[in-house]
């Protein structure tokens, strides 16, 4: 993982030292990392973890953001003649041999995503009883899966997703209505593999332990029809939400269409599913990595939830706690999956809200730095992975005659960021794991 702009923006010892632990972060959750470490293939045996597998013929499909880079890596573990075929949509190609990688859009599906679905759904029919399904999913999968249900089109998903992006709703939230929207997400995927083995492994971007990797094509559902209607009707999307899908979630609820498998069910016993990396991976070597820079490290065990301006004056606080009681070098490591309550017509994303948010927080603070990325690489902004500010931010906006209230009720923090030169640029990092935040204190 590489910050393009490493030089220009880490300009300070703390700023560089938060920059770094960020990386290290990201490092550790890299897809050929983390499946050198638990797949392996040994005289004709698939070893994942603990467990062993005797493998016939493989076939391969998946989504996600890392997925491209998960398949590229599986190549290099399990011999190419074991491997029949295999897609997988993702964001980024990459050399594979036998598995193709078809590049879609994320985060609103679109055609390409479609046509990648379509030849999945071609594969599946040459796949026979005795083969084994090696299912490859991370963070993003929900957008790079747009498979359509009867009556349903490609445009009626894409404007229910521009309406749930922008309506406040969390992810989970999103992907409950995603699930009863489709015929692979919610354990259907696994259902229509049957009587196949299917092996998932997986990169999570679930920060909430509820396994929702991908809307979860391979897992068993344990929402209804009900609360998915629920949902649109909290957010207040009931009206605007196209009719075709409106129709079909009425019918879901007049038991019309049959609910997503849930726990319990005989087939699950043949479907096998690896968490391989989370958020927890990436904090942990965040740790490390601060602590080998002589600070000591706290890592805070709930995700960080709510509204991101809120949630970013309630950190304030714990940051100002900490600041007036703690003498010794301090790292603060968090993930953070936060909302943007989009009222504005500005440019942005979550983490660039959070830390614009922060910015009348942590000033005075002397000797304190705050960064916070997309472990995608992308904050919602393709090429700018998120920002990074500290105890002078606030100044220097006083200087540049910047109003940071304007640039906050636009939701224009990529524009107040990018004029005081504290946005992180990066490239796709091609594995997602959530936002990962991190606060430093040192009188250097």
């Amino acid at each position: 993982m590489e910050i393009l702009n490493l030089e220009e923006i880490g300009t300070t010892p703390l700023r560089r030292s938060a920059l770094e632990i960020l990386a290290a972060g990201v490092e550790s959750v890299m897809p050929e990392r983390v499946l050198s470490q638990y797949v392996n293939y040994i005289d004709g045996k698939l070893k994942i973890k603990n467990d062993e597998f005797e493998i016939g013929d493989v076939y391969v499909l998946g989504c996600g953001k890392a997925v491209g880079l998960m398949a590229y890596a599986l190549e290099k573990i399990i011999p190419l003649e074991k491997i029949k075929a295999g897609i997988v949509n993702s964001i980024k190609n990459f050399p594979t041999k036998k598995i193709i990688i078809n590049v879609a859009n994320h985060p609103i599906p679109d055609e390409r995503g479609l046509y990648g679905v379509e030849k999945m759904l071609e594969l599946i029919k040459q796949i026979k009883p005795e083969d084994t399904v090696i299912g490859l999913f991370s963070g993003g999968g929900s957008a790079l899966l747009p498979d359509l249900p009867p009556g349903i089109e490609l445009g009626d998903i894409q404007r229910l997703t521009e309406l749930f992006i922008k309506s406040g709703a969390e992810t989970y939230e999103m992907n409950i209505v995603r699930k009863h929207v489709s015929t692979l997400k919610g354990g259907n995927l696994a259902k229509i593999l049957q009587p196949s083995r299917i092996i998932s492994l997986m990169i999570s971007d679930d920060l909430d332990g509820r396994e929702d990797i991908a809307s979860r094509p391979t897992t068993y559902e344990d929402s209804t029809f009900q609360e998915a209607y629920d949902l649109v009707r909290k957010y207040h999307i009931l009206e605007k939400i196209p009719k075709n899908i409106r129709i079909f979630l009425e019918k879901g609820l007049r038991n019309e269409i049959p609910e997503n498998p849930k726990k319990g069910e005989s087939f699950f016993e043949n479907v096998y599913n690896y968490i391989l990396a989370d958020n927890k991976t990436a904090l942990e070597s965040m740790r490390k990595k601060a602590d080998s820079l002589g600070f000591n490290s706290f890592i805070l065990a709930e995700t960080l939830k709510g509204e991101t301006k809120i949630s970013a004056r309630n950190m304030g606080k714990l940051f100002s706690e900490k600041y007036s009681l703690t003498k010794t070098p301090l790292a603060i490591l968090y993930s953070a999956e936060t909302i943007v309550k989009v009222k504005g017509n500005g440019k942005g994303g979550r983490a660039q809200e959070f830390t614009a948010s922060l910015i009348p927080e942590i000033s005075g603070k002397k000797n304190s730095v705050f960064a916070a990325i997309g472990s995608d690489g992308i904050d919602f902004i393709p090429g700018i992975g998120g920002a990074i500010i500290d105890d002078t931010t606030l100044s220097q906006c006083a200087e540049k005659g910047l109003e940071l209230p304007k640039f906050l009720k636009e939701n224009d923090t990529y524009n107040l960021h990018k004029y005081l030169g504290n946005l992180i640029l990066m490239n796709s990092t091609n594995t997602n794991v959530g936002d990962l935040h991190v606060y430093l204190q040192k009188d250097y």
